[in-house]
């Protein structure tokens, strides 16, 4: 049943002779199989070793970079992630994992020079509220709502 072919039907296909090779042969085809899907486990395992080395790697260098204390000390852990950014942005997730560690990066301030003149946020925030508050009270804005 199911057979599609139009030249061939049931009755030929079914009555026709599959030709096998002697029993000594099909061992030997059974064991060159088995000794191949064994190097296929073997190529397998390396693989995956190899991936879960390379993405410890990724995730050391990038844990370094994000820890630097200096300046000096993240220039050279970024040199030394520079130096190899061929072999280790290969693969999907060391791409994401750039991607987010540059963006940790930035939010840290770690991505530009920073000027020790430069007020703290929370000082900015408290200019901002005094200023809205100021706002509010010459009745030029409406007070915004909780």
């Amino acid at each position: 049943m199911g057979i599609a072919y139009p030249a061939i039907n049931d009755g030929q296909f079914f009555s026709g002779l599959i030709p096998l090779p002697p029993i000594k042969d099909q061992h030997r085809i059974v064991a060159k199989v088995d000794e191949l899907m064994a190097l296929c486990d073997q190529l397998e395992t390396h693989h995956s070793n190899v991936a879960e080395a390379h993405e410890k790697l990724v995730s050391h260098l990038f844990g370094t970079l994000t820890q630097s204390q200096s300046a000096e000390d993240f220039s050279a852990n970024w040199q030394r992630i520079a130096a190899h950014f061929d072999t280790l942005f290969t693969t999907e997730a060391s791409i994401d994992a750039l991607k987010q560690t540059l963006l940790q990066l930035a939010v840290m301030g770690k991505l530009v020079p920073q000027d020790a003149n430069d007020e703290p946020a929370s000082e900015l925030l408290k200019r901002i509220q005094a200023k809205k508050a100021k706002l509010v009270a010459q009745g030029t804005t409406k007070k915004p709502k909780p």
